[in-house]
């Protein structure tokens, strides 16, 4: 029985300490976010840009319940960031816009982060290549999975574009690309 109590003490004392972290969610400028933000934050952001999504599905910021990687994260004390961006398809530079409003609207309202950091695939890993070159003061460093960087012509407006124009393929920020041989 005296087991019994001292197991059920240890564990109220357990809960009692623990403070859940917070799923913050909204939208700029139509694009959707989820903002996790750990219980005790330790100044660090990881914010994530999916991959390409065909026109046809609904906008969505999720990154997966499931992500056990992500869950670490958060339990060491990362904040974690995802947009669904404004528009799916071959979206590069808007999809970088919603980066950097979803990165200014989390120092403003949420934390004022020591570091920041991008995680993207395939076309997300282009957009984070895009922000290396264009909004390089705002990150810390990147990691690239399964760049997406060349591609067919596609229509951007009323203009041709092929994704590989997106860039000038000189990053003013750490950039780590891992990849597959199919891939490459």
């Amino acid at each position: 029985m005296m087991k019994i109590l001292v197991c059920i003490l240890a564990l109220a004392g357990a809960l009692g300490t623990a403070v859940a972290q917070q799923r913050i969610t909204g939208e700029i400028d139509g694009a959707s976010y989820e903002i996790d933000v750990p219980a005790e934050p330790n100044g660090y952001l990881l914010m994530l840009a999916h991959g390409y999504r065909p026109e046809s599905l609904p906008l969505t910021p999720s990154y997966g319940a499931s992500n056990t990687m992500l869950e670490d994260l958060l339990a060491e004390g990362w904040t974690v960031a995802s947009t669904s961006y404004r528009r799916n398809g071959w979206i590069m530079e808007d999809a970088g816009q919603d980066i950097l409003n979803l990165r200014a609207l989390i120092s403003k309202e949420v934390m004022h982060p020591e570091k920041v950091f991008l995680m993207g695939n395939s076309m997300g890993a282009g957009v984070i290549t895009w922000l290396s070159e264009n909004a390089p003061d705002y990150f810390d460093g990147g990691l690239c999975l399964g760049a997406y960087l060349y591609g067919p012509i596609f229509s951007e407006g009323d203009a041709l574009t092929a994704l590989g124009d997106h860039y000038a393929f000189t990053p003013k920020f750490p950039l780590l690309y891992l990849t597959n041989t199919s891939e490459l």
